[in-house]
This record gives C-alpha cells, sequence and structure tokens, in this order.
C-alpha cells in the first residue's frame, strides 16, 4: 500500500493542482478525532468548518489568509 500511495503522490498534486485553477477548493479530514471538522483549501485562503451531520449545514471555525 505505501508504495502504491508513493506511486499516486504526483498524480494527486497535480489533480489538486487543477483544482484550484479553476477557483474550486480541496477538502481534508486532518488529523482530529472530530469528523465533523474539515479543512477548505482555496487558492487564497484555508479554512476549518465545522460541518453538521444531520443537516450538512457549516460553520466556519477558522479562516487563514495566503
Amino acid at each position: 500500500m505505501q508504495e502504491l500511495a508513493e506511486l499516486m503522490q504526483p498524480v494527486d498534486r497535480a489533480l489538486r493542482a487543477q483544482k484550484l485553477e479553476k477557483g474550486l477548493y480541496n477538502v481534508y479530514s486532518g488529523n482530529t478525532a472530530n469528523k465533523a471538522v474539515l479543512i477548505r483549501d482555496y487558492a487564497d485562503k484555508t479554512e476549518r468548518v465545522h460541518v453538521n451531520i444531520a443537516t450538512g449545514a457549516t460553520r466556519t471555525l477558522s479562516r487563514r489568509i495566503k
């Protein structure tokens, strides 16, 4: 599995860069025990958001400008 992950890293980085160029964002779950907190990575900022599992509504917890 480690070899496959290493082989896929360049492809993953390229796809993330393409999304950011199109104005989209990437979502990461981060290393948190709370699965309802996600990280949104935009081209110009990064946001930590809480997702209400029942409704899908999001609330920004913090924002960092790049």
